[in-house]
């Protein structure tokens, strides 16, 4: 297949540029979602909430005797403060509430990037479609059945003249389509044509299969 060009026309090109796009969301919206994965989740703070408040209560009870100790010069009981436990106990508060936040707006920019993705990938798709509609691959193809159809058409008014003639033997004009459809010859050649159009949704470049898989 030639080089993709810059005209604007080119289906190839303006799959190109949707495929580009695509890759582009796909890429952003991985971001998002290992962002908010990162994010502790409000439920997560539990833990360590309930030990900074379980840590402010034994402060306050043992408040009383650090000032003294304090005073005294006595060693350090080791417990915090209460202004410290306190301070603790708000810290957690305030990350836990960022924490939420953060995990809200992560959530909003993860359904405004999957509603573009969604978009994106019809705009994809719709180039796909008019890239192999306008291929010389499906003109030929195309070229190919028409021709195919008045061979056939020729040959069954032939023979139905014979038939009628009672020159063919019984059951000579029957045909099974969808046998013939499944036969594996037929099945494969479908399976080609089906693969290249999948592949063209990541590679525009990709050829479609030629006059020998018709």
């Amino acid at each position: 297949m030639a080089p993709l060009d810059d005209t604007a026309a080119n289906p190839r090109r303006l799959l190109a540029n949707a495929i580009e796009v695509v890759k582009a969301l796909e890429a952003e919206h991985a971001d998002i979602v290992a962002a908010r994965t990162k994010v502790r989740s409000a439920s997560e703070f539990l833990p360590d909430l309930r030990a900074a408040e379980k840590a402010l209560a034994e402060a306050q009870e043992h408040e009383p005797h650090r000032l003294v100790d304090e005073a005294m010069g006595r060693p350090s009981s080791g417990l915090p403060s209460v202004a410290d436990a306190q301070a603790s106990l708000d810290a957690l508060g305030r990350d836990q509430v960022r924490a939420r936040e953060t995990h809200r707006l992560l959530t909003v920019e993860l359904d405004a990037i999957e509603h573009r993705l969604e978009i994106a990938r019809m705009t994809r798709k719709d180039a796909v479609a008019v890239a192999v509609a306008g291929s010389d691959a499906v003109a030929q193809l195309l070229a190919s059945l028409t021709a195919a159809r008045a061979s056939v058409d020729r040959l069954e008014g032939i023979a139905r003249a014979l038939g009628q003639l009672g020159g063919l033997p019984p059951g000579a004009l029957s045909w099974d389509r969808e046998t013939a459809l499944s036969a594996p010859g037929n099945v494969a050649a479908a399976a080609r044509w089906r693969a290249a159009v999948t592949a063209l949704e990541t590679d525009p470049s990709v050829p479609l299969p030629g006059d020998g898989d018709l």
